[in-house]
């Protein structure tokens, strides 16, 4: 048995040995199944996944992708991103997963492919609002932000 399950069965063990009424077992039951509940939910529904189709960087969490690597490297960001990208071998796209099921960060490496994206087919990539929105202040309204018309 793994370390964590044993820690979780002692806690679970510890709680039931407190319980001092049929009252006190049937609210920590009602808590059980709501943990459970909200459990089984976020990782069926919001946790952080692997790109469907793009190669998923290294040091990425099951539960919060690259946040937690992101924000332990923050005053470091370039280099360690520069790292990351090199022990993949620089795929000409990569993604980094966020928080939620679908946000990703998509790094385009290959200059062939960000003409493709920014000049050739540009109409065809939206970034939508959020990256709009986000990145505004930074880079203006220029092409690196703007939907195609």
């Amino acid at each position: 048995m793994s370390e964590v399950l044993k820690k979780f069965v002692n806690v679970i063990r510890s709680l039931i040995l407190k319980v001092n009424s049929i009252e006190e077992l049937r609210q920590l039951i009602k808590y059980g199944i709501g943990v459970t509940m909200i459990t089984i939910w976020y990782l069926k529904y919001v946790k952080a996944r692997h790109h469907d189709n793009i190669v998923t960087l290294d040091e990425w969490h099951p539960i919060f992708g690259h946040a937690l690597s992101v924000n332990r490297n923050f005053e470091d960001a370039i280099r360690w991103s520069y790292q990351v990208v090199k022990r993949a071998d620089f795929p000409k796209v990569c993604a980094m997963a966020g928080l939620y099921k679908h946000h990703h960060g998509i790094l385009i490496l290959d200059p062939e492919i960000a003409k493709f994206v920014f000049d050739t087919k540009f109409e065809s990539f939206k970034k939508g609002e959020r990256i709009q929105l986000e990145l505004e202040e930074m880079l203006g309204d220029g092409i690196f932000t703007s939907d195609p018309p």
